[in-house]
């Protein structure tokens, strides 16, 4: 939007961090004029000059600490795909938790993700973790290993980009990895150059398909379902609404309201008459 900025710009103009910006926001010290409704109960924030200026008034709380023996809150992430062959997420939670303890880290909630496959993007845990982290619960998620966290680099980096825009650090223990750390922020950089060439060669091989389809004379879209146009109008004309029409049919309402306003089918059902 026109001389608007987004949260992120925002901090870097008013001089403070990321993770200090969206917590006055969850506090309610200041709210931007500009909300833009994102779905599922969360909101896109645009930031004006006025509103940059009053964020100045405010009174400063520190910028966001190192990742060492500090007070910061961690979210521990755990997950086992089967519970009948042994698997326990227990092993996880120790050395997790003992990890937490090393680092000076307080625990501000442990999710744990039981008998679910990691290709699966939507758990109930790890939904209720994300949930957590916009509203700012903690500073660093941390996980036994990025497979427990992600399958797929295509949901991994989602993760990290979302967890970047709102200050937050993610910690891999077997892999000694974070991303608060020069050799962490590297890794994942390699990552999405990886999953941005796995996209591009996706979308050639799909266009490659198309042509090749078009070339053979195949054709593409969605098949056109056949419509007894009659039947339509003659219910219509019983006083059937459009929604029982579709229904008694198995079309979409979409098409009997298409049929209708054509006037085919009331063309159909005179010439049966």
């Amino acid at each position: 939007m026109k001389n608007t900025y987004s949260t992120s710009e925002a901090a870097d103009k008013i001089g403070v961090a990321l993770r200090t910006i969206t917590r006055w926001l969850a506090d309610g010290k200041i709210k931007p004029s500009v909300a833009v409704p994102m779905g599922g109960g969360r909101t896109l924030w645009r930031w004006s000059e006025a509103d940059i200026a009053k964020a100045r008034k405010i009174d400063r709380t520190p910028g966001p600490k190192p990742l060492g023996r500090c007070e910061m809150k961690a979210a521990i992430y755990a997950r086992v795909s089967t519970v009948n062959n042994g698997q326990s997420p227990e092993m996880q939670l120790r050395d997790l938790r003992e990890y937490c303890v090393r680092r000076g880290w307080q625990i501000a909630g442990e999710y744990v993700d039981v008998g679910i496959s990691g290709a699966k993007d939507r758990r109930p845990q790890l939904d209720r973790m994300m949930d957590a982290a916009h509203k700012c619960r903690f500073d660093v998620v941390a996980v036994w290993k990025f497979d427990r966290f992600a399958r797929s680099v295509s949901h991994l980096l989602r993760a990290l980009d979302t967890f970047r825009v709102l200050g937050i650090e993610l910690v891999s223990l077997s892999e000694s990895l974070d991303t608060a750390t020069p050799a962490g922020r590297m890794v994942f950089t390699v990552l999405g150059a990886v999953a941005e060439l796995e996209r591009s060669l996706i979308a050639e091989r799909v266009r490659a398909g198309l042509r090749n389809a078009r070339a053979t004379g195949k054709r593409l879209g969605r098949p056109r379902k056949s419509v007894d146009a009659r039947r339509i109008a003659k219910l219509r004309v019983q006083g059937r609404s459009v929604r029982q029409i579709a229904s008694e049919l198995g079309y979409t309402r979409s098409l009997v309201h298409k049929t209708l306003a054509n006037g085919a089918a009331f063309r159909g059902a005179n010439a049966a008459d």
